[in-house]
């Protein structure tokens, strides 16, 4: 089920990584967390004894991964700290876009500090998806001038200070 997930995921997520990012073409790679020429009974199996030994399970989904690729090389290493946000933000926004389309069924987005480590060009190109998506989104911002809401829809401020919340006008 989760090879089939990803396999309906992985188009969605190359499209908005490349969005957000301007990367191309970006893929998805599931490794389940135990060696692809066995069956997964055979892998526990095989690693039984070992596993005994250590006290511990050393395969099974609990190892699974989830790897992002460009080509045949995982890209996570080679990006900046605001491009691996974006590639983060890419996938939840693929992942958003897979539930609207298997259920009909928006999500709703909190978003912590968008303009951190985001430029003003890579938060627009965010907050466009967001709104396509037609998503409820909750956003904040320690410097509330970074962030551009102008093409938002009736945006909703608020203030949070010491606990009490007031809305800006």
């Amino acid at each position: 089920m989760r090879c089939t997930y990803i396999k309906e995921l992985e188009p969605l997520f190359a499209r908005q990584a490349e969005r957000i990012l301007g990367l191309t073409p970006l893929g998805l790679r599931y490794a389940p967390g135990w060696a692809q020429r066995l069956e997964y009974p055979a892998a526990l199996a095989e690693a039984l004894g070992r596993d005994r030994e250590q006290g511990q399970t050393r395969v099974g989904p609990h190892r699974a991964d989830l790897q992002f690729l460009q080509g045949d090389q995982d890209v996570r290493d080679r990006l900046s700290r605001g491009q691996q946000k974006q590639l983060l933000i890419a996938l939840l926004l693929a992942q958003a876009e897979l539930l609207l389309r298997r259920r009909d069924q928006t999500c709703q987005f909190l978003v912590d500090d968008l303009p951190a480590e985001l430029d003003a060009e890579h938060q627009a190109r965010v907050l466009t998806q967001l709104r396509e998506l037609g998503s409820q989104v909750f956003i904040t911002a320690i410097d509330a001038a970074a962030l551009d809401l102008r093409d938002w829809p009736e945006p909703a401020r608020f203030h949070v200070e010491h606990g009490v919340v007031r809305e800006v006008v």
